[in-house]
């Protein structure tokens, strides 16, 4: 990074937050634990002005592992803090690349700090998400769920025909709940304080094949859209193929990491988009001519998507700054 800048890593827990702020070295590097609660996070914003006399810009890295980041990350941007959720494979590729074997928090704490220093360009800002956001990931979330199950239940099918009866219930009993949760997202949507949000859902569903849960599921799983590009985009849905080739090798490139629910929520859309698409079916055809196999051709499909989206929600960004 050109600009100096103040660099801590956090190795989050249930319980506990293990802060390091970078120094020059390793012994110039500061490290204190804190308790992974509202005083805590005070606590940490006291830390840092203490070890912060020139004033610089704070960024700061944690790893995205579940839900024990969320209350921090929100409290520290709240504060004006650059926060930066970390894919967790990432950092851990980082430190093996640096032969860095050992692990303790601490340890943990300097290896998300110095991946940070090392890779902040492209890194995409933590941006957390309004009220309404939270009450529709939650919709999206409980959705996604059912009809998870739902789709088991339609599989156990052939092999229940002496409880037939009880899974077609409950088939539909999930179905009707499924519908339920779909009503009251698009309730919250239409009231009149959600009037921006509303507005980024009729964006996206201007493309072919989102729908409103999709347009929705994009937003709520990818609140950063519109300030990436096309790399930091790709990368953070996990739609990026992977290289496997090594001598004289050529092995099949693979995705991985990236936000899966958003996947998900992208993998039907992509089958409407490229039958309803021209340019998208397009491709499809090109593709299907060169022997690509289906899932492949849906990535592809759905990585062009994702990056239409992002486009046009930076178009919208910045037609709303005008």
């Amino acid at each position: 990074m050109s600009k100096k800048k103040l660099i801590l890593g956090v190795d989050v827990s249930k319980k506990k937050l293990d802060v390091v702020v970078l120094g020059e070295t390793k012994l110039t590097t500061i490290y204190k634990k804190f308790n992974n609660t509202p005083l805590g996070f005070e606590k940490i914003i006291d830390f840092i002005s203490k070890n912060n006399p020139f004033n610089l810009e704070v960024v700061l890295g944690l790893e995205s592992t579940g839900i024990y980041q969320v209350a921090i990350s929100n409290y520290l941007v709240s504060k004006g803090v650059t926060v930066y959720l970390l894919n967790p494979n990432q950092v851990l590729n980082f430190k093996r690349y640096k032969g860095w074997l050992a692990k303790t928090d601490k340890i943990d704490s300097f290896v998300i700090a110095k991946f940070i220093e090392a890779s902040e360009n492209d890194l995409v800002k933590y941006i957390p998400k309004s009220n309404t956001e939270k009450k529709l990931y939650s919709y999206v979330v409980r959705i996604d769920q059912l009809n998870k199950i739902r789709t088991q239940e339609i599989n156990h099918k052939e092999s229940s025909f002496l409880v037939l009866e009880e899974v077609e219930k409950h088939i539909l009993e999930l179905s009707e709940k499924i519908e339920e949760y779909k009503k009251s997202l698009s309730l919250l949507l239409k009231t009149k304080e959600n009037q921006e949000l509303l507005e980024k859902v009729e964006v996206l569903t201007s493309i072919k094949g989102i729908a409103v849960f999709t347009a929705v599921s994009i937003l709520v799983f990818m609140s950063e859209i519109g300030t990436m590009n096309r790399k930091q985009i790709t990368a953070l849905t996990g739609l990026a193929p992977l290289a496997n080739d090594s001598g004289s090798k050529n092995g099949q490139r693979h995705i991985y990491g990236g936000r899966k629910r958003l996947r998900r929520a992208l993998f039907m859309p992509s089958l409407s988009a490229m039958t309803n698409d021209k340019i998208l079916n397009e491709v499809y055809k090109r593709l299907d001519e060169r022997g690509k196999p289906g899932y492949k051709i849906r990535v592809v499909i759905m990585k062009k998507m994702i990056i239409r989206a992002n486009t046009l929600m930076k178009e919208y960004y910045k037609n709303k700054a005008a």
